[in-house]
């Protein structure tokens, strides 16, 4: 695995819905360390600025930190979670991913599931299940266990847990259900660090999402 792998290994797999990039922050100043002078707004935006000798043209690259993640709704009595958005997010491809659920006890494994296809109406069979209609399935059997034993309520927030699947053909190919905003954070600080490499005559900025609903960036 070649350095470029590596790092879109390590941010694709961190925790880092919208509102929580705290993780992802702290791999973005560890990355852009000795790149320029990094530094942290009480936004959460990571700022790495690199002086050249020139005081013009100046150039900002700025990326988001945050991925598309969901937030806990409910809990069925049966066990199963229900879930909303943060972000958008076509609901055909959910069903069967494995996702990370955070709480106060630790993180927690869980799958979307739905409503079987042997259970489904020749017209729902057509049409694209909704968000709403799905679940997550943490091998739960009540809501006394979910709540309890798992420490999950409404509120806690969650991501997919979809490892980084990459090959070689001419260059680098990556494949993931989807990619977080962090990627793009990712490939700034590489350009960052191309600029203090080839020593460019010029001032660089480079800015990560801010900390706050949406992740936007700065």
């Amino acid at each position: 695995m070649d350095a470029t792998h590596s790092l879109l290994k390590e941010l694709t797999e961190a925790f880092g819905p919208p509102g929580h990039e705290s993780e992802i922050a702290g791999l973005m100043k560890k990355h852009l360390r000795g790149l320029g002078n990094v530094t942290q707004d009480r936004l959460g935006s990571v700022i790495c600025r690199q002086n050249g000798k020139a005081d013009e043209p100046r150039i900002m690259m700025a990326g988001h930190m945050d991925e598309v993640g969901f937030m806990v709704k409910g809990v069925t009595k049966e066990g199963f979670i229900k879930f909303l958005p943060m972000g958008g997010w076509w609901g055909h491809v959910l069903l069967a991913h494995k996702v990370r659920i955070r709480t106060a006890k630790g993180d927690v494994i869980g799958v979307v599931g739905s409503k079987p296809p042997h259970e489904l109406q020749e017209e729902e069979r057509r049409k694209v299940m909704d968000i709403k209609d799905m679940f997550i399935d943490v091998g739960a059997t009540s809501y006394f266990d979910v709540k309890k034993r798992l420490g999950i309520r409404p509120g806690p927030v969650y991501v997919l847990r979809d490892a980084l699947r990459g090959w070689r053909v001419a260059g680098i190919a990556a494949a993931r259900s989807g990619f977080p905003y962090s990627v793009f954070s990712g490939s700034d600080s590489t350009a960052t660090e191309e600029i203090v490499n080839n020593r460019a005559d010029r001032v660089a900025f480079r800015s990560g999402g801010g900390a706050v609903p949406g992740g936007r960036a700065l």
